[in-house]
């Protein structure tokens, strides 16, 4: 577009369905999916950031390597979910030599390994529909409560099928999106 990066069809669907969700977490895999206005604001805040810190941060990586782009702030990066380590799960419109754009990744401030979760949103969709299906998930009950209602959380289990909480990498809640090579010193994905 003339004011950011050039949207996925996917991911305009998506918010043609549904522009995010107004509270809590929960919503795709214990993550908050965040509205158009939630993506807009920091994108415009790191537009005017990029230039002082747009670099490359020592003792970043990425997984694979030459995928995603190594600085701290990279304005084709759109965060869509959110977790509550300050970390985003977002499409990488302008990945790095060996990337795809629409490729989808994590990043943010305690992010140190950006990870390529998936190939796009379609895909990572997907995902997120046969993990459903097949019981790869735990619903659970939220302690927050929003208007007296409960709230519910969808998560993701780990290696032993136990569902993940608490302040993690959010790469560690997608070890077999082609993420983390190994989870909890193992090899066998989730």
């Amino acid at each position: 577009t003339a004011h950011g990066p050039e949207l996925p069809e996917a991911f305009r669907t998506l918010y043609r369905w549904h522009d995010g969700q107004i509270y809590g977490l929960g919503g795709v895999f214990n993550l908050r999916l965040l509205t158009l206005d939630e993506i807009r604001t920091p994108w415009k805040m790191w537009k005017d950031l990029e230039p002082e810190f747009g670099n490359e941060i020592e003792d970043s990586f990425s997984y694979p390597e030459r995928v995603i782009g190594l600085s701290h702030i990279n304005t084709g990066w759109l965060g869509f979910l959110t977790g509550d380590c300050n970390g985003f799960v977002g499409i990488d419109t302008c990945p790095a030599t060996a990337g795809t754009a629409g490729q989808i990744i994590n990043f943010g401030r305690y992010e140190q390994g950006k990870y390529v979760l998936s190939p796009s949103l379609k895909a990572f969709l997907r995902e997120y529909w046969t993990r459903l299906k097949t019981g790869r998930v735990s619903v659970v009950k939220s302690s927050e409560a929003f208007y007296g209602l409960n709230n519910w959380e969808v998560r993701l289990h780990d290696i032993r099928g136990q569902h993940m909480h608490g302040c993690r990498s959010l790469a560690d809640y997608f070890p077999s999106f082609g993420a983390v090579p190994t989870i909890l010193g193992s090899e066998v994905p989730l």
